[in-house]
């Protein structure tokens, strides 16, 4: 009675994760943006993912059993599941369209290696196969060699999706690099939930394969594949919805956003020319006052001191010793420190005030220049003429 309730649940669980992926991808692509790349390689993630999640309910439902000759034919998604969010991940933090190409084609590697081992599998005899499936592996002569593949398979997946993973993480970490020289409010663009996203994926896919280890070995306990069914809901369910709510990114000019990428190689800045673009870049914003619009970029910043991005990037990296994000926010820390001292107003207001688009943003900014809350500030009172904001 308790295997009926499992089985029902799992069967539940799998068609409400079909359901939301499928959802999910029609809001997609849908979208209207001039980034199609990055809408449609995450959808293509889900569909694959959607194409696994279909085969494990397909087996549970009892419909391989009807029809064992095609049985297996989406299993070998799995290994697609790794290179696809690899492939999105690369397209969010790619200032120009990123599509696949051929160099992409390697991708198949594993997938076609694995199509190819299961091939004496594959041509089973029906009733063999459904033997199989129903979980007698010695209803076949080749039971031995399905555990073995299972079990290379498995461990060959956990080193694929590490491998991706540290390829996508480094992906992020250089595009946290590029936006902090090129723009002064990062939250929609700094891609830390993808981060998280990519992290989760890992540890849930590791789940899955000591799992699948216990079903080989007959020790899987009856939940555990309940359980995993719906950890994998909830995670489906947070990447389709952090990937419809996030802005396309890079859809600005070219110019605004390439600049730090393109490096200093051909610059001929001497120390004097760097000083004077220091100098007009202090006047932008102490009287001009450019730091409180929230959508300052390096592009904005230029055009409007009429120094190209790429000298005006070169003299805060090495002139002044900070990228584009620093630059901005310590000056919007002095403006919100002087209101602090000076009236009562709420500190999100303030916060507001000079420039910065979110309170946990103006928190973390005002806590790594002076080291203490925006509360905390305001309580210790004024400060000593000429203590100002750390370097």
């Amino acid at each position: 009675m308790l295997d009926d309730s499992y089985q029902m649940l799992k069967v539940v669980g799998l068609s409400m994760t079909v359901a939301v992926i499928a959802f999910a991808v029609h809001l997609l692509l849908g979208r209207r943006t001039k980034r199609r790349d990055q809408v449609v390689l995450l959808a293509g993630f889900l569909v694959i993912y959607g194409a696994f999640k279909l085969d494990a309910l397909l087996l549970e439902s009892g419909f391989y059993l009807a029809a064992p000759h095609i049985s297996g034919v989406m299993v070998f998604a799995r290994f697609l599941l790794p290179p696809a969010i690899f492939f999105y991940a690369r397209a969010m933090t790619s200032p120009a369209p990123r599509w696949l190409d051929r160099r992409d084609l390697w991708a198949a590697l594993w997938p076609c290696a694995f199509v190819a081992a299961m091939a004496p599998v594959y041509l089973q005899d029906a009733r063999v196969k459904a033997e199989m499936i129903a979980g007698d592996l010695t209803a076949s002569p080749q039971g031995g060699y399905v555990a073995l593949l299972c079990k290379i398979s498995f461990v060959a997946f956990l080193g694929v999706a590490i491998t991706y993973l540290v390829l996508s993480l480094n992906l992020l970490r250089a595009h946290g690099v590029r936006i902090r020289d090129a723009f002064s409010n990062i939250d929609d663009l700094a891609l830390n939930w993808l981060a998280h996203v990519l992290l989760v994926l890992v540890v849930g896919w590791a789940w899955i394969v000591v799992g699948d280890f216990f079903a080989i070995w007959r020790l899987r306990p009856p939940w555990y594949p309940t359980l995993t069914i719906y950890l994998e809901l909830a995670w489906i369910g947070f990447i389709a919805l952090s990937g419809v709510n996030q802005p396309s990114l890079y859809e600005a000019p070219a110019a605004a956003t390439n600049a730090a990428s393109e490096g200093y190689a051909r610059s001929a800045l001497s120390r004097e020319q760097m000083a004077r673009i220091g100098a007009k870049l202090d006047r932008a914003l102490a009287q001009d006052r450019l730091h409180v619009d929230p959508n300052l970029s390096l592009h904005t910043l230029s055009a409007h001191i009429g120094v190209s991005e790429n000298y005006v990037s070169e003299t805060l990296n090495k002139h002044l010793g900070v990228n584009f994000f620093e630059f901005v926010n310590r000056r919007r820390i002095d403006d919100a420190c002087a209101l602090l001292r000076a009236g009562d107003c709420s500190v999100l207001s303030i916060a507001y005030e000079v420039g910065f688009n979110s309170r946990s943003t103006f928190h973390a900014a005002f806590k790594k220049h002076l080291g203490a809350s925006p509360h905390a500030f305001r309580k210790a009172g004024p400060q000593p003429q000429g203590e100002g904001t750390q370097a």
